[in-house]
């Protein structure tokens, strides 16, 4: 009985969670290809072989942004969250400078925000084993899940244009 009412729960949408078809989270960066991914940021992750694959195939001039989401209500303060990342550039023996863009995203948890971020985003990177929920919004949202290196993922941030010059 108890294993059927928790099947249950987890097939459905939370109550809270708003409308199937949210709006999208405003993202400011004009890129071609938006990948969110969500580290675990005080525990362990693949954040060093995701950013292993971004530096390797993306540059300056990609039309390509990844989006870390942080929450700073469980995550850490943003010079935490930067030390981990930078901790994870490290690791991978990469250099962020010369990339496509990173985004963090230090945005408090509310009710919709990781439906209108998913509405957001082409693709999803889970980083560790507690992504389901990212996952089922992912594909509520019909964008593919990639761990981070599914040759996949490799060939669409390899794929994605050049950015489109400035304009003055």
């Amino acid at each position: 009985m108890y294993a059927e009412r928790v099947s249950a729960l987890v097939q459905r949408r939370p109550l809270l969670a708003g409308p199937p078809q949210p709006e999208p989270f405003p993202l400011e960066e004009p890129a071609a290809l938006r990948v969110l991914a969500t580290p675990a940021w005080r525990g362990r992750d693949q954040l060093a072989a995701l950013l292993a694959m971004w530096c390797a195939l993306s540059s300056e001039s990609t039309s390509a942004c990844l989006y870390l989401l942080a929450d700073p209500a469980v995550d850490g303060a943003p010079e935490e969250i930067e030390a981990r990342v930078l901790t994870a550039a490290a690791a991978a023996g990469v250099a962020l400078e010369g990339c496509g863009d990173i985004n963090v995203l230090i945005e408090p948890f509310q009710a919709d925000r990781d439906r209108r971020l998913h509405s957001a985003v082409d693709v999803y990177v889970p980083l560790h084993p507690a992504c389901a929920g990212h996952l089922r919004l992912a594909t509520e949202a019909g964008h593919p899940s990639f761990e981070p290196n599914d040759r996949r993922l490799a060939e669409l941030l390899a794929a994605a244009p050049a950015r489109e010059p400035l304009t003055a």
